[in-house]
């Protein structure tokens, strides 16, 4: 991942090389600003949102976080229920607008 992705999500100042040289993103410090958004979203649906809108299906981003499919499922309803809508697209065009605002105020 490049450290302009990393800064468009926020993610900068929090992501860190871990042991085995991945970058751990430790997402608690992005919430949602949109006034969409009912409840901010969790480090860990910011990272699954992240990851949607990076192209990455299911079944990669279970395995990028060390979750089952069943999970990422669950996570996606969740965003999903708390976004109010109803496709990846849509949460994809979410996140790139929340990296926009993220990034103007860094």
């Amino acid at each position: 991942m490049s450290d302009l992705a990393r800064l468009a999500i926020g993610y900068a100042a929090a992501a860190a090389p871990s042991a085995n040289g991945r970058h751990d993103l430790d997402a608690s410090k992005v919430t949602a600003t949109s006034g969409r958004a009912r409840t901010a979203l969790s480090p860990r649906e910011w990272e699954v949102a992240w990851l949607v809108a990076r192209g990455h299906t299911n079944r990669q981003i279970a395995a990028h976080l060390y979750l089952s499919e069943k999970t990422v499922e669950r996570h996606l309803s969740r965003i999903f229920g708390k976004l109010e809508i109803t496709a990846r697209a849509s949460l994809a065009t979410y996140v790139t607008q929340q990296s926009a605002v993220i990034a103007l105020r860094a």
